[in-house]
């Protein structure tokens, strides 16, 4: 094996990262630009002294700083700065940067520009456990200004000193299958390293059958959570007071900011609409506003709903200003009263701090202060109007579970002291607590959750007020056959003896995707029966729900 060390000067690292909606890794620029070594081994080397250039073949290796490039000739000119890296189409080019890797047929690299062209591109990236595959044609590194120029994309909010990714004909899937039980196809998608993917009207194929394009480039904003979400699937729903529904949502989006507009049609009650905006502010304050069209049940006519929100975000805390107008509550108090109203809000000021962990427990806290407007219909169909109230929330929450063995028991506990404002300063605190167990039983998964509630003191708003309460959840996972399985969670009031809710959830999941069909059945005074679908992408983050139950198995804490 030869080896010998080239030098040269104001190289820059590049980190491949590439993202299609939640899967990603991308190239990355900041590296301090000094004096760097590259490193060049093969079984055979040629070095032409007079042109600076070295030629490489046999089990070729380029290194320099973090990057490797393993190829079965490397061809690389000291002068230019430029590499080509070819190999059999069976064995192919690798491109690697720390822990990720690209590889394709053959690849361009000019170190002076830190720009790159891999071609027949492809990789396998490790989402949370699982491997996820895509391929395509040409992967393009460009730097931020040429890729403006090029009018890739826009300089609105530009990003110093990043690059943008350019990737033709891009296929992903988490199938390891030759042939994968689904896909998404895009003809290309273009990324900005931690800011965002646009993702050129993609392409769903289930096996080789085409379902449906979706018609929108989908966007999705990496530097931050984002509140607009929408689904890459029309959807459909039933609830008992609106029949069966039916709708789509998408995105409109720049650099700083997005669109969503949504639509649902229901047979009982027609058209639903939602709009909603966000707008990025400066490094640490957004934006979000809302105006929601939708039916209630309470007034049995629709109502625009606007929700505007001023959010500070900072790593370790966060402060938002809301103001909402016509919002509508449905809430359970207990088996028998069920509170539906609106509730009008000016303003709500909210600080809060996100989940942080502790040992096998997370936490966090919040404190709010709003002044509040409700108004509902009493049994004797009358209008009732509460005046302006206002309130300050404090609530201290945690989480911890254990996974030491084949029992994993949990705790979720949430503490709150609210103060009024009204004539005669009523106070309210209440401690919710979940204590669980999921365990199995052979091949049935089961848990079994206590909800314990304790409210002291009293509130001067209806739709406020706690009670005490006991329940008893129970949850069934039989498996129906290596794919599919139905799922059973119960809710039982123990203060009223009185079996509450049954949810249904007949599931199919491979390695590929999930399937879900749930059915609720609400047996509370009040309760609305619905049916609603969720279908995802395992090992993605990419997924469309229509509505969703209180499953209290799951772990509130974000996934890690």
């Amino acid at each position: 094996m030869e080896f010998f060390k080239l030098r040269h000067k104001n190289l820059k690292t590049i980190l491949i990262i590439v993202i299609l909606l939640s899967i990603f890794f991308s190239f990355n620029s900041h590296v301090e630009a000094k004096e760097k070594t590259v490193e060049l081994n093969a079984d055979k080397i040629i070095y032409d002294d007079l042109s600076g250039t070295a030629s490489a073949e046999g089990n070729a290796v380029l290194k320099y700083g973090d990057v490797m490039i393993f190829a079965e000739r490397i061809d690389y000119d000291d002068e230019s700065g430029k590499v080509i890296a070819s190999s059999l189409p069976d064995v192919g080019v690798t491109l690697r940067n720390r822990n990720q890797a690209i590889r394709g047929d053959r690849l361009l690299y000019d170190i002076n520009t830190t720009e790159g062209v891999m071609y027949g591109a492809k990789t396998t990236v490790v989402i949370d456990g699982k491997p996820v595959f895509v391929y395509g044609d040409n992967l393009e590194a460009i730097p931020y200004e040429i890729a403006v120029e090029r009018k890739l994309i826009s300089d609105k909010g530009s990003f110093s000193g990043d690059y943008v990714i350019k990737w033709d004909n891009v296929s992903i899937t988490t199938c390891v299958l030759d042939h994968p039980h689904y896909r998404l196809e895009a003809k290309r998608f273009i990324f900005t390293p931690g800011h965002r993917v646009v993702v050129k009207r993609p392409r769903l194929y289930l096996g080789e059958k085409y379902v449906f394009t979706y018609p929108f480039d989908y966007i999705i904003n990496v530097e931050r959570d984002r509140s607009i979400k929408a689904a890459i699937f029309p959807y459909a729903s039933y609830q008992s007071s609106k029949g069966t529904g039916v709708g789509f949502s998408g995105p409109i989006t720049w650099d700083s900011g997005g669109l969503s507009i949504g639509t649902m049609y229901w047979t009982d009650i027609g058209f639903e609409w939602n709009v909603a905006l966000e707008q990025k502010l400066g490094n640490s304050f957004s934006f979000y506003g809302e105006l929601d069209y939708s039916w209630d049940r309470m007034w049995e006519e629709k109502k625009y709903r606007p929700d505007l929100s001023l959010r500070f975000q900072q790593p370790f805390w966060y402060a938002q200003l809301n103001w909402r107008r016509n919002q509508y509550l449905e809430i359970q108090k207990h088996a028998d009263y069920q509170y539906r109203g609106e509730v009008d809000t000016e303003p709500e000021f909210l600080i809060g701090t996100p989940w942080r962990k502790e040992g096998a427990g997370w936490y966090r806290f919040s404190a709010m202060w709003g002044s509040y407007k409700a108004s509902t219909i009493n049994d004797s169909g009358v209008e009732e109007v509460d005046p302006w109230t206002g309130r300050l929330k404090v609530t201290t929450e945690g989480y911890v579970e254990s996974n030491a063995g084949p029992i994993t028991p949990f705790l979720n506990i949430n503490a709150s002291m609210m103060f009024y404002d009204d004539d005669d300063s009523m106070r309210q605190d209440v401690i919710r607590a979940i204590f669980g167990l999921r365990y199995n039983l052979g091949s049935i998964k089961l848990g079994t959750a206590y909800a314990r509630n304790w409210a002291s003191g009293e509130s001067p708003m209806r739709w406020d007020a706690e009670f005490d309460s006991e329940r008893i959840y129970q949850m069934f996972e039989i498996p129906l056959g290596k794919y599919l399985s139905f799922n059973i969670i119960g809710g039982y009031d123990l203060n009223a003896s009185f079996l509450e809710e049954i949810n249904y959830t007949l599931r199919y999941i491979n390695d590929c995707m999930l399937w879900e069909l749930t059915y609720r059945n609400d047996r509370n005074s009040g309760g609305e029966n619905k049916i609603f679908f969720r279908i995802g992408f395992t090992g993605t983050s990419i997924e469309f729900i229509s509505d969703k139950i209180f499953n209290p198995f799951i772990s509130p804490v974000p996934k890690k």
